[in-house]
């Protein structure tokens, strides 16, 4: 995945990418793109979706290791965080559950980070039945 400033410059980069790569026997394919001018520019064969129609159909949805809307050319990000039991472990592995490689949800990460700190500051083992004010706190968060 790479993100260029204007189309001229995208479209210049996939064409010289694809001719260094092809000498070397490699083909890349699935091409994906925000924009159809881009898209058209390429053999129908090379893209995600050959059978897209450039003139009617919306840009489809990309799946990498996020969620890419080629429409609107934005990241969505689809959390669903599970309610924890009453332990420090149980705390820990719901706040691990969120994947989250290029750090969009850290700002709303660090309240769980911040409850997780507390937990271990009043708890001695993982399996501790956790103080019911970080519960409380957990539930409004979730």
């Amino acid at each position: 995945m790479e993100s260029f400033d204007d189309q001229a410059e995208a479209m210049y980069v996939s064409k010289q990418l694809r001719e260094w790569l092809l000498c070397g026997g490699f083909k890349l394919t699935q091409w994906s793109s925000a924009y159809k001018t881009i898209l058209s520019s390429l053999p129908e064969p090379l893209l995600s979706k050959p059978t897209l129609n450039l003139d009617m159909d919306d840009l489809p949805t990309e799946r990498t290791l996020l969620t890419w809307n080629c429409q609107s050319d934005a990241f969505e990000l689809q959390v669903k965080v599970p309610t924890i039991r009453t332990t420090a472990r149980d705390l820990l592995r719901s706040a691990a559950s969120v994947f989250d490689p290029l750090g969009f949800l850290a700002p709303v990460m660090f309240i769980s980070k911040q409850l997780l700190r507390d937990a271990w500051e009043r708890s001695t083992t993982c399996d501790e039945i956790l103080d019911r004010s970080i519960i409380i706190r957990w539930e409004e968060w979730n």
